[in-house]
Protein backbone atom coordinates (compact mmCIF):
# COMPACT_ATOMS: atom_id res chain seq x y z
CA UNK A 1 0.00 0.00 0.00
CA UNK A 2 1.02 3.35 -0.70
CA UNK A 3 1.70 5.42 1.92
CA UNK A 4 0.61 9.39 1.43
CA UNK A 5 0.87 12.07 3.55
CA UNK A 6 -1.12 15.53 3.29
CA UNK A 7 -0.21 19.42 4.15
CA UNK A 8 -4.12 20.25 5.05
CA UNK A 9 -5.31 24.53 4.44
CA UNK A 10 -6.90 24.03 7.50
CA UNK A 11 -5.78 21.97 10.67
CA UNK A 12 -8.88 20.33 11.49
CA UNK A 13 -9.67 20.29 7.76
CA UNK A 14 -12.40 22.35 7.80
CA UNK A 15 -11.53 25.19 5.02
CA UNK A 16 -13.49 24.22 1.58
CA UNK A 17 -9.70 24.27 0.35
CA UNK A 18 -9.87 21.12 2.11
CA UNK A 19 -13.08 19.46 2.08
CA UNK A 20 -13.85 20.12 -1.51
CA UNK A 21 -10.70 19.48 -2.79
CA UNK A 22 -7.67 16.47 -1.59
CA UNK A 23 -8.72 15.80 1.73
CA UNK A 24 -12.66 15.17 0.08
CA UNK A 25 -11.01 12.91 -1.89
CA UNK A 26 -9.41 11.02 0.38
CA UNK A 27 -11.99 10.53 2.75
CA UNK A 28 -14.97 10.03 -0.46
CA UNK A 29 -12.12 7.04 -1.68
CA UNK A 30 -11.61 6.12 1.86
CA UNK A 31 -7.53 6.48 0.86
CA UNK A 32 -5.36 6.48 4.23
CA UNK A 33 -3.13 9.39 4.56
CA UNK A 34 -1.37 11.20 7.60
CA UNK A 35 -0.28 14.79 8.29
CA UNK A 36 3.33 15.48 6.88
CA UNK A 37 6.21 14.52 9.27
CA UNK A 38 9.42 15.21 8.19
CA UNK A 39 11.18 12.09 10.13
CA UNK A 40 9.02 9.99 8.05
CA UNK A 41 9.28 8.59 4.43
CA UNK A 42 5.95 8.69 1.53
CA UNK A 43 5.43 7.44 -1.82
CA UNK A 44 3.01 10.78 -2.32
CA UNK A 45 2.52 14.16 -0.53
CA UNK A 46 -0.01 16.40 -1.43
CA UNK A 47 0.63 19.96 -0.54
CA UNK A 48 -1.78 22.96 -0.52
CA UNK A 49 -1.37 26.59 -0.55
CA UNK A 50 -1.35 27.03 2.69
CA UNK A 51 1.62 24.50 3.15
CA UNK A 52 5.20 26.34 4.27
CA UNK A 53 6.06 26.64 0.08
CA UNK A 54 9.19 27.95 1.27
CA UNK A 55 10.21 24.62 2.33
CA UNK A 56 8.91 22.74 -0.42
CA UNK A 57 10.39 25.02 -2.71
CA UNK A 58 13.58 23.34 -1.45
CA UNK A 59 12.45 19.64 -0.87
CA UNK A 60 14.29 16.77 -1.55
CA UNK A 61 12.21 14.32 -3.14
CA UNK A 62 14.18 11.37 -3.76
CA UNK A 63 11.71 8.35 -4.54
CA UNK A 64 8.50 10.88 -3.44
CA UNK A 65 6.37 12.15 -5.58
CA UNK A 66 4.72 15.58 -4.92
CA UNK A 67 1.38 16.67 -5.68
CA UNK A 68 0.87 20.61 -5.40
CA UNK A 69 -2.62 21.77 -5.05
CA UNK A 70 -2.56 24.91 -6.84
CA UNK A 71 -6.38 26.31 -6.48
CA UNK A 72 -5.92 29.59 -6.55
CA UNK A 73 -4.65 32.56 -9.71
CA UNK A 74 -2.14 34.04 -7.96
CA UNK A 75 0.52 34.05 -10.81
CA UNK A 76 -1.92 36.78 -12.46
CA UNK A 77 -2.42 38.71 -9.24
CA UNK A 78 -1.87 42.08 -9.77
CA UNK A 79 0.87 44.47 -8.00
CA UNK A 80 -0.31 45.69 -4.90
CA UNK A 81 0.70 46.37 -1.33
CA UNK A 82 -0.50 42.54 -0.22
CA UNK A 83 1.66 40.97 -2.99
CA UNK A 84 4.46 42.90 -2.63
CA UNK A 85 4.55 42.40 1.23
CA UNK A 86 3.19 38.51 0.94
CA UNK A 87 6.72 36.41 1.49
CA UNK A 88 7.87 39.07 4.42
CA UNK A 89 4.78 38.68 6.20
CA UNK A 90 4.45 34.56 5.99
CA UNK A 91 7.52 34.60 7.43
CA UNK A 92 7.19 37.74 10.20
CA UNK A 93 4.26 35.37 10.89
CA UNK A 94 6.15 31.78 11.21
CA UNK A 95 3.85 30.71 8.48
CA UNK A 96 7.01 30.30 5.98
CA UNK A 97 10.58 28.90 7.47
CA UNK A 98 12.85 30.79 5.02
CA UNK A 99 12.18 34.70 4.08
CA UNK A 100 10.84 34.88 0.36
CA UNK A 101 10.92 38.76 -1.10
CA UNK A 102 9.20 37.45 -4.07
CA UNK A 103 6.76 35.20 -2.94
CA UNK A 104 5.64 34.37 -6.93
CA UNK A 105 9.20 33.72 -7.63
CA UNK A 106 8.40 31.33 -4.57
CA UNK A 107 5.40 29.77 -6.04
CA UNK A 108 7.06 29.38 -9.38
CA UNK A 109 10.13 27.57 -7.56
CA UNK A 110 7.13 24.77 -5.72
CA UNK A 111 5.91 24.30 -9.44
CA UNK A 112 9.23 23.12 -10.70
CA UNK A 113 9.82 20.89 -7.65
CA UNK A 114 6.69 19.38 -8.01
CA UNK A 115 5.89 15.98 -10.55
CA UNK A 116 2.00 17.19 -10.53
CA UNK A 117 0.27 20.59 -10.44
CA UNK A 118 -3.21 21.22 -9.71
CA UNK A 119 -5.46 23.97 -10.96
CA UNK A 120 -8.52 25.23 -11.11
CA UNK A 121 -8.93 26.76 -15.13
CA UNK A 122 -7.65 26.49 -18.70
CA UNK A 123 -5.60 29.85 -18.12
CA UNK A 124 -4.05 29.02 -15.35
CA UNK A 125 -3.36 25.47 -17.02
CA UNK A 126 -1.63 26.92 -19.63
CA UNK A 127 0.65 29.14 -17.48
CA UNK A 128 1.99 26.59 -14.96
CA UNK A 129 2.69 24.21 -17.60
CA UNK A 130 5.97 26.42 -18.19
CA UNK A 131 6.99 24.95 -14.95
CA UNK A 132 5.29 22.19 -14.46
CA UNK A 133 5.12 18.99 -17.53
CA UNK A 134 1.71 17.67 -15.52
CA UNK A 135 -1.14 19.96 -15.01
CA UNK A 136 -4.33 19.00 -14.69
CA UNK A 137 -7.77 20.72 -13.60
CA UNK A 138 -9.57 20.40 -10.75
CA UNK A 139 -12.69 21.83 -9.94
CA UNK A 140 -14.58 21.44 -5.98
CA UNK A 141 -16.23 19.05 -4.85
CA UNK A 142 -19.02 20.65 -3.96
CA UNK A 143 -22.20 17.74 -3.33
CA UNK A 144 -22.13 17.54 0.56
CA UNK A 145 -22.16 21.18 1.19
CA UNK A 146 -25.89 21.33 -0.01
CA UNK A 147 -27.69 19.89 2.67
CA UNK A 148 -31.00 20.46 0.84
CA UNK A 149 -32.21 22.01 -2.15
CA UNK A 150 -36.13 23.30 -1.74
CA UNK A 151 -36.86 26.49 -3.04
CA UNK A 152 -40.42 26.41 -1.45
CA UNK A 153 -39.16 28.52 1.49
CA UNK A 154 -42.22 29.70 3.94
CA UNK A 155 -40.24 32.65 4.86
CA UNK A 156 -38.93 33.58 1.54
CA UNK A 157 -40.26 37.53 0.79
CA UNK A 158 -42.44 37.05 -2.29
CA UNK A 159 -43.24 40.81 -2.12
CA UNK A 160 -39.15 41.31 -3.30
CA UNK A 161 -36.48 39.95 -5.45
CA UNK A 162 -34.16 38.02 -2.68
CA UNK A 163 -30.12 38.11 -3.64
CA UNK A 164 -27.98 35.52 -2.46
CA UNK A 165 -24.22 35.48 -1.67
CA UNK A 166 -21.56 32.88 -0.18
CA UNK A 167 -18.27 33.24 0.01
CA UNK A 168 -14.93 34.38 2.30
CA UNK A 169 -15.83 37.77 4.02
CA UNK A 170 -12.74 39.43 2.92
CA UNK A 171 -14.35 38.97 -1.11
CA UNK A 172 -17.11 41.55 -0.29
CA UNK A 173 -15.19 44.09 -1.98
CA UNK A 174 -15.91 42.34 -4.56
CA UNK A 175 -19.50 44.24 -4.66
CA UNK A 176 -17.67 47.28 -4.96
CA UNK A 177 -18.23 48.28 -8.92
CA UNK A 178 -22.34 47.33 -8.75
CA UNK A 179 -23.11 48.75 -4.97
CA UNK A 180 -24.64 52.15 -6.08
CA UNK A 181 -27.49 50.12 -8.19
CA UNK A 182 -27.67 47.95 -5.65
CA UNK A 183 -28.27 50.78 -2.93
CA UNK A 184 -30.64 52.22 -5.57
CA UNK A 185 -33.51 49.12 -6.05
CA UNK A 186 -32.92 48.50 -1.50
CA UNK A 187 -33.63 52.39 -1.66
CA UNK A 188 -36.55 51.70 -3.74
CA UNK A 189 -37.39 48.29 -1.60
CA UNK A 190 -37.46 46.18 -4.24
CA UNK A 191 -34.93 43.96 -2.85
CA UNK A 192 -33.34 41.67 0.14
CA UNK A 193 -29.63 40.84 0.17
CA UNK A 194 -29.07 37.75 2.02
CA UNK A 195 -24.63 37.10 2.41
CA UNK A 196 -23.70 33.60 4.24
CA UNK A 197 -20.35 34.41 5.39
CA UNK A 198 -18.09 34.91 8.29
CA UNK A 199 -19.00 36.85 10.73
CA UNK A 200 -15.41 38.23 11.26
CA UNK A 201 -13.23 39.29 7.81
CA UNK A 202 -9.33 38.18 8.29
CA UNK A 203 -6.98 41.51 8.20
CA UNK A 204 -3.66 39.58 7.45
CA UNK A 205 -3.70 35.90 6.99
CA UNK A 206 -1.42 34.15 9.96
CA UNK A 207 -2.44 37.07 12.00
CA UNK A 208 -5.65 37.03 14.56
CA UNK A 209 -6.72 40.79 13.81
CA UNK A 210 -10.17 41.29 12.52
CA UNK A 211 -12.67 43.52 11.33
CA UNK A 212 -16.17 43.33 11.96
CA UNK A 213 -17.93 41.72 9.09
CA UNK A 214 -21.70 42.68 9.82
CA UNK A 215 -20.42 46.33 10.68
CA UNK A 216 -18.37 46.83 6.79
CA UNK A 217 -21.81 45.09 5.52
CA UNK A 218 -23.77 48.07 7.09
CA UNK A 219 -21.36 50.45 5.97
CA UNK A 220 -21.33 49.20 1.89
CA UNK A 221 -25.25 49.76 1.73
CA UNK A 222 -26.32 52.38 4.09
CA UNK A 223 -27.86 50.68 7.13
CA UNK A 224 -30.67 49.27 5.05
CA UNK A 225 -32.94 46.65 6.63
CA UNK A 226 -33.51 44.59 3.75
CA UNK A 227 -29.88 43.45 4.36
CA UNK A 228 -29.04 40.19 6.14
CA UNK A 229 -25.65 38.15 7.37
CA UNK A 230 -25.92 34.60 8.11
CA UNK A 231 -22.75 32.75 9.43
CA UNK A 232 -21.27 30.23 6.89
CA UNK A 233 -22.15 26.55 7.50
CA UNK A 234 -23.82 24.10 5.04
CA UNK A 235 -26.98 24.36 7.23
CA UNK A 236 -27.52 28.33 6.53
CA UNK A 237 -25.96 28.18 2.80
CA UNK A 238 -28.89 25.67 1.94
CA UNK A 239 -31.39 27.25 4.27
CA UNK A 240 -30.66 31.03 3.23
CA UNK A 241 -30.24 29.83 -0.75
CA UNK A 242 -33.94 28.56 -0.27
CA UNK A 243 -34.89 31.90 0.60
CA UNK A 244 -33.69 33.31 -2.18
CA UNK A 245 -34.39 33.63 -5.85
CA UNK A 246 -30.91 34.99 -7.75
CA UNK A 247 -27.12 33.89 -7.07
CA UNK A 248 -24.67 37.32 -7.59
CA UNK A 249 -20.79 36.59 -8.58
CA UNK A 250 -19.71 40.40 -8.81
CA UNK A 251 -15.96 40.94 -9.98
CA UNK A 252 -14.52 44.24 -9.79
CA UNK A 253 -12.13 43.51 -12.64
CA UNK A 254 -13.18 40.27 -14.90
CA UNK A 255 -10.10 40.46 -17.69
CA UNK A 256 -7.58 41.00 -15.56
CA UNK A 257 -6.29 40.27 -12.41
CA UNK A 258 -6.11 37.17 -9.77
CA UNK A 259 -10.17 37.74 -9.35
CA UNK A 260 -10.38 37.26 -13.36
CA UNK A 261 -8.99 33.93 -13.59
CA UNK A 262 -10.70 32.46 -10.49
CA UNK A 263 -12.75 28.89 -11.68
CA UNK A 264 -16.46 28.63 -11.54
CA UNK A 265 -16.44 27.04 -8.50
CA UNK A 266 -18.95 29.37 -7.17
CA UNK A 267 -21.51 29.49 -9.75
CA UNK A 268 -21.21 25.90 -9.34
CA UNK A 269 -22.13 25.92 -6.31
CA UNK A 270 -25.35 28.46 -6.63
CA UNK A 271 -26.61 26.40 -9.55
CA UNK A 272 -26.43 23.59 -7.24
CA UNK A 273 -28.61 25.48 -4.91
CA UNK A 274 -30.89 25.97 -7.49
CA UNK A 275 -30.36 29.53 -8.23
CA UNK A 276 -29.71 31.29 -11.77
CA UNK A 277 -26.92 33.66 -10.99
CA UNK A 278 -25.98 36.94 -12.85
CA UNK A 279 -22.51 37.27 -13.00
CA UNK A 280 -19.25 39.07 -14.27
CA UNK A 281 -18.03 37.70 -17.32
CA UNK A 282 -14.62 35.74 -16.32
CA UNK A 283 -13.29 33.42 -18.61
CA UNK A 284 -14.01 30.69 -16.62
CA UNK A 285 -18.03 32.03 -15.91
CA UNK A 286 -18.28 32.34 -19.79
CA UNK A 287 -17.08 28.48 -20.40
CA UNK A 288 -19.79 27.47 -17.41
CA UNK A 289 -22.51 29.76 -19.43
CA UNK A 290 -21.68 28.17 -22.55
CA UNK A 291 -22.43 24.53 -21.13
CA UNK A 292 -25.28 25.69 -19.54
CA UNK A 293 -26.62 27.54 -22.50
CA UNK A 294 -28.49 30.16 -20.50
CA UNK A 295 -26.78 32.93 -20.42
CA UNK A 296 -26.77 35.46 -17.65
CA UNK A 297 -23.43 37.11 -17.61
CA UNK A 298 -22.97 40.79 -16.87
CA UNK A 299 -20.61 42.42 -18.65
CA UNK A 300 -21.77 46.10 -17.72
CA UNK A 301 -23.43 47.80 -14.65
CA UNK A 302 -26.21 48.20 -17.21
CA UNK A 303 -26.80 44.52 -17.32
CA UNK A 304 -26.70 44.06 -14.23
CA UNK A 305 -29.74 46.31 -13.77
CA UNK A 306 -31.31 45.09 -16.91
CA UNK A 307 -31.32 41.76 -15.37
CA UNK A 308 -32.60 42.64 -11.52
CA UNK A 309 -35.40 44.41 -13.48
CA UNK A 310 -35.96 41.08 -15.82
CA UNK A 311 -36.30 39.02 -12.90
CA UNK A 312 -38.26 41.33 -10.91
CA UNK A 313 -41.06 41.24 -13.61
CA UNK A 314 -40.56 37.88 -14.45
CA UNK A 315 -40.35 35.94 -11.26
CA UNK A 316 -41.81 32.92 -12.58
CA UNK A 317 -38.84 32.08 -14.96
CA UNK A 318 -36.76 32.08 -11.85
CA UNK A 319 -37.78 28.34 -10.34
CA UNK A 320 -38.22 26.71 -14.24
CA UNK A 321 -34.47 28.56 -14.87
CA UNK A 322 -33.26 27.48 -11.11
CA UNK A 323 -34.28 23.54 -11.96
CA UNK A 324 -32.57 23.41 -15.35
CA UNK A 325 -29.73 24.82 -13.73
CA UNK A 326 -29.12 22.65 -10.84
CA UNK A 327 -29.66 19.63 -13.15
CA UNK A 328 -26.72 20.90 -15.47
CA UNK A 329 -24.76 21.56 -12.24
CA UNK A 330 -25.32 18.00 -11.57
CA UNK A 331 -24.38 16.07 -14.26
CA UNK A 332 -21.78 18.59 -16.07
CA UNK A 333 -19.79 19.05 -12.89
CA UNK A 334 -20.03 15.81 -10.57
CA UNK A 335 -18.48 15.02 -7.96
CA UNK A 336 -17.45 11.87 -9.69
CA UNK A 337 -15.69 13.20 -12.34
CA UNK A 338 -13.89 15.07 -9.90
CA UNK A 339 -12.95 12.32 -8.56
CA UNK A 340 -12.00 10.29 -11.17
CA UNK A 341 -9.13 12.96 -12.42
CA UNK A 342 -7.55 12.63 -8.63
CA UNK A 343 -7.49 9.11 -9.12
CA UNK A 344 -6.21 9.81 -12.49
CA UNK A 345 -3.31 11.40 -10.72
CA UNK A 346 -2.13 8.95 -8.55
CA UNK A 347 -1.64 6.38 -11.44
CA UNK A 348 -0.18 9.09 -13.71
CA UNK A 349 2.62 9.03 -11.55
Amino acid sequence: MKKIAYVPMSKNFSAPGDRRRAYGYFKKQKINFEQYNKEENYDYIVISQNADLSYWANFKKKNTKLIFDFCDAYLFEKLSTRKIFRGIGKFITKQNIYLNLNYEKLLKRVCFNSDYVICTTEIQKQKLLNYCKNVKIILDMQEEDVVYDNNSNPEKDLNKLNLFWEGQAGNISSFNNILPLLNEFLKKDLINLFFVTDKKMKIFSGVNLYNNTNKKIKKLFNNSKNVFLYDWNNKNLSEVASKCDIGLIPVVDPINGMYAHKPANKLHLMWRLGLPVLASATPAMKLSNEVSGINLLCNEKKDWVKFINFFLNNKNDIQILGKQLREIANSKFSDTAELNKWNSIFKDI
